[in-house]
């Protein structure tokens, strides 16, 4: 039986390394919304750690800090862009 090779392209993506921008937790707080927006889909929902590219403890992170800037007013709870609702 012959081993299963996955294409390269799937390598390539597998071995990239995580979101640079989180390294250091000083630069990310819940008043740098512009920096958390980043990490929100369209509807308002946390984006998984597949689409952010980072490691466990940083999304940890980024969940809690979007979820005090929302607490706090800075980010919407909901976002009401249009086609988003039917």
């Amino acid at each position: 039986m012959k081993p299963i090779i996955p294409p390269k392209s799937l390598v390539i993506i597998l071995k990239e390394k995580p979101e640079k921008a989180v390294y250091n937790r000083r630069i990310i707080d819940y008043k740098h919304c512009g920096l958390l927006q980043r990490y929100i889909g369209l509807g308002g929902k946390i984006l998984p750690r597949r689409q952010t590219r980072l490691t466990a403890k940083q999304q940890r992170y980024i969940a809690k800090t979007i979820k005090s800037a929302r607490i706090m007013g800075l980010l919407p709870f909901v976002s009401k862009e249009k086609g988003f609702f039917r």
